[in-house]
């Protein structure tokens, strides 16, 4: 992509202008998928009107000499933006994250893996075609902005699945050192919409978001600071209860004892939650309203917590719980706490809602009757007489049907057979009994403690959901494109990354947004991030780049809640200096020893005397052979354009002296 900041150049030769790209060949490189050496094009900017280019980056790295004596400007971009850069590096050298990443991808895919999480966290994308353009003036760890065609292959072949699971070990085994698995951990599932080829987890099915069409699952275990401990891609159409035992195997392998989980109501079956107490101690889990063990804690405690007892409220909550020992499931022996709820306030609401739809439901049922009964009366009227009995003796009354629908079966009962006997009675004892449950939920534990504590635990759960939101909104990875699993498992790597720093850098938020008075986490965050990237460097008069000082006093609580050295955008400046100045060295370096093999091989094939004069190649006759020696005192004389003179007319010579 162009830099239109750029003064357009001359195309260089050998390059090839197409409608949209100016394209330069550098040579062969060897293809590792292909197995051959492949020519390495690179597009070098956008063709004009007029026959000029507007030069990008990749321009600049290679024709830096070419545009300075051309323009008489530096090749570099006259500013830069350092601060997500410079925060960015901070987070994943504290937390280990890089190292983990180095150890199985090494420094060059690694640098491109914390590039493009880079990407989807200042610009909610992960669509690779806007990546060359997004952050063409954001620093970068790879050495260059790498176009579209390079993140294709990037996805496709660079990450194998088997080094993905090997970062995966790493980083959990990182958390069990940095302590994130000593808390409670939550684990849950979603699925996003997936544009897809040949991708064995995309299978049809309703995406979380609504739409219908491809979709591949994923499975998370978040730790109680929010921090992603590891995940699981798997097909789209698992479900959750039965996904979650590959990544409690996953677990489970590595040996790491993890002291509870926080699960929502979807796990809530014996041979899951069994399993799961092969790797935590204890689980805190929602149930759903059929199973034994709400039922059981319902039914024994139900009454006296809609009794406003004083002594069951739950501290600084409209919440009132209470506990009691029960099985969870029918025909189970697994008996657990189960903890039982009344939320004041959603009780009221979801009653009323209720109530709302079953009077809305008796209002359609009686419009219904009344419909029926003018329409029977209209058509008594209009076949009364007999012209109007002969003229409409074909025409056929419409009979009365009318059945309550099958959501409200149980509050309504219809009786009588015709529109003038027929009664639509609500049934109350059913309805108040179903208003009485609601606002009930229950929660079950293995360990032993009180409803305070279960409800305090539970709601830890939010943090996997908020983390799902910002997966799919705030990084851009609602919808994947993709052509193979490959593609698809390697670009997962790049979101869990990208949520991993995204957390630190909202943990950090957290500070300063208590102080702004702010109530929502995401917007706090974003606000944080958009003040990162308005930190820059500016080019000087002498070739290097400086910070530029305006913005910073609005980062530097971030910065010191990441833990960083005081002055760190300083040594970020620095090392991009001397980060420039050991490139040109090396491009110098290039250039002479092309030359002086240019030289040599020119000296080798005669081309060049040592001491680098041009030899003349003696002319060829027709058949290819050198022209004979000539006898000294025979060669005429040239004149200086190397033609032999004119023959002079007799008479016409000058005598000699």
């Amino acid at each position: 992509m162009a830099n239109n900041n750029y003064p357009k150049v001359p195309i260089p030769n050998g390059a090839k202008a197409y409608s949209d790209r100016v394209v330069f060949s550098f040579g062969h490189i060897f293809s590792e998928t292909q197995d051959r050496l492949i020519q390495n094009r690179k597009i070098i900017g956008k063709p004009c009107d007029d026959g000029m280019m507007i030069p990008n980056n990749e321009y600049m790295k290679h024709f830096s000499d070419e545009f300075s004596s051309y323009t008489g400007m530096s090749a570099l971009p006259d500013h830069v933006s350092i601060g997500l850069y410079a925060a960015v590096s901070t987070i994943v050298d504290k937390t280990g994250l890089k190292l983990c990443l180095e150890k199985v991808f090494g420094e060059k895919r690694t640098n491109s893996i914390l590039d493009y999480a880079m990407y989807a966290i200042a610009c909610h994308s992960n669509v690779s075609e806007h990546y060359s353009a997004r952050m063409e003036l954001i620093q970068v760890f790879s050495d260059k902005i790498y176009q579209d065609s390079y993140w294709s292959e990037f996805f496709k072949n660079r990450l194998k699945i088997k080094e993905i699971e090997r970062f995966k070990e790493l980083w959990v085994l990182k958390c069990v050192e940095r302590g994130v698995t000593a808390g409670y951990t939550s684990w849950d599932g979603s699925n996003n919409d997936c544009d897809s080829k040949d991708v064995e987890e995309a299978s049809q099915g309703k995406s979380k978001s609504g739409t219908s069409g491809d979709i591949y699952g994923y499975m998370y275990c978040v730790g109680q600071d929010g921090t992603p401990i590891t995940y699981k891609v798997h097909d789209g159409a698992t479900p959750d209860s039965v996904a979650i035992k590959n990544l409690i195997q996953f677990v489970r392998n590595l040996g790491v004892d993890i002291p509870g989980a926080i699960l929502d109501r979807g796990f809530d079956d014996e041979k899951t939650l069994l399993e799961l107490l092969t790797i935590v101690s204890d689980y805190v889990i929602k149930l759903k309203e059929n199973t034994a063990g709400f039922k059981n804690a319902y039914n024994e405690k139900g009454k006296e917590l809609r009794g406003f007892n004083s002594s069951l409220r739950i501290p600084q909550e409209r919440l009132f719980g209470t506990t009691t020992k029960s099985v969870l499931f029918n025909n189970s022996a697994l008996e657990e706490w189960v903890h039982l709820f009344y939320d004041y306030d959603n009780g009221g609401e979801r009653a009323f809602a209720l109530l709302d739809s079953i009077d809305g439901a008796v209002e359609d049922l009686q419009k219904k009757v009344s419909d029926y009964i003018d329409y029977e009366k209209k058509w008594d009227e209009e076949h009364s007489s007999e012209k109007s009995k002969k003229k409409k003796k074909d025409e056929k009354k419409k009979s009365f049907s009318i059945s309550v629908p099958d959501k409200y079966k149980k509050y309504i009962t219809i009786k009588g057979t015709t529109p003038q006997t027929t009664e639509i009675i609500k049934n109350d004892d059913v309805i108040t009994a179903e208003l009485c449950s609601k606002g009930m939920y229950a929660i079950a534990t293995h360990k032993k403690m009180d409803a305070m504590n279960a409800d305090i635990l539970y709601k830890l759960r939010d943090i996997i959901e908020k983390l799902f939101d910002i997966i799919k909104t705030l990084l851009g990875f609602r919808r994947i494109r993709t052509e193979t699993t490959d593609s698809l498992e390697s670009r997962m790597l790049i979101a869990f990354v990208a949520a991993i720093i995204y957390t630190e850098l909202s943990k950090a938020s957290k500070t300063v947004a208590r102080e702004k008075h702010s109530t929502n986490p995401k917007y706090d965050t974003t606000a944080t991030i958009d003040q990162l990237l308005s930190i820059s460097m500016i080019l000087l008069t002498n070739g290097t780049y400086g910070l530029q000082h305006k913005s910073i006093s609005k980062v530097a609580k971030i910065f010191k809640n990441l833990d960083a050295p005081n002055d760190v955008l300083e040594m970020v400046v620095e090392g991009i200096n001397l980060k420039q100045q050991k490139e040109k060295q090396k491009q110098l370096k290039q250039k002479e020893k092309k030359a002086a093999k240019q030289k040599e091989s020119a000296e080798k094939s005669g081309e060049l005397s040592p001491e680098g004069k041009t030899e003349e190649e003696p002319v060829k006759n027709p058949r290819g052979r050198p022209p004979k020696p000539k006898e000294p005192g025979t060669e005429v004389p040239k004149n200086p354009r190397g033609r032999p003179p004119k023959p002079k007319e007799p008479g016409t010579e000058v005598p000699k002296n």
